[in-house]
């Protein structure tokens, strides 16, 4: 199931933020492949998650494990497997960038029971 962090409570939200800043978390070759390939630095996916400003994109857990997409107010957007403790993949999006073309249809759109919110609390 795919959700946007928007609809989570607040709470589940900043938690889920805490965690990533407790994880000591690998790199996952694909993760490495893809600072090269967009020209990210250590630092600035090191300054992300360390941010106060650190906001939750999505969530989701279509591979069996529970990720999280985040970003910074740089555009630094990174994917962490909260299972897995991996760094998943890496981009930049515009600092300006406020989806205005978001594809809504792809998240969950149905009522969030305790079993779904349990599953991220």
């Amino acid at each position: 199931m795919k959700l946007l962090a928007e609809r989570l409570p607040k709470e589940i939200r900043e938690r889920l933020l805490e965690k990533i800043k407790t994880l000591e978390l690998e790199k996952r070759p694909h993760f490495q492949l893809r600072m090269a390939e967009k020209g990210i630095t250590w630092h600035e996916v090191d300054g992300a998650l360390r941010s106060q400003t650190l906001k939750l994109i999505e969530a989701h857990d279509e591979v069996g494990t529970r990720r999280l997409l985040v970003r910074d107010t740089k555009g630094t957007c990174v994917v962490v497997d909260i299972d897995t403790k991996e760094l998943v993949t890496t981009y930049k999006n515009s600092s300006g960038d406020n989806h205005s073309t978001l594809n809504r249809s792809v998240y969950f759109q149905g009522q969030l029971s305790w079993g779904i919110l349990k599953k991220w609390a």
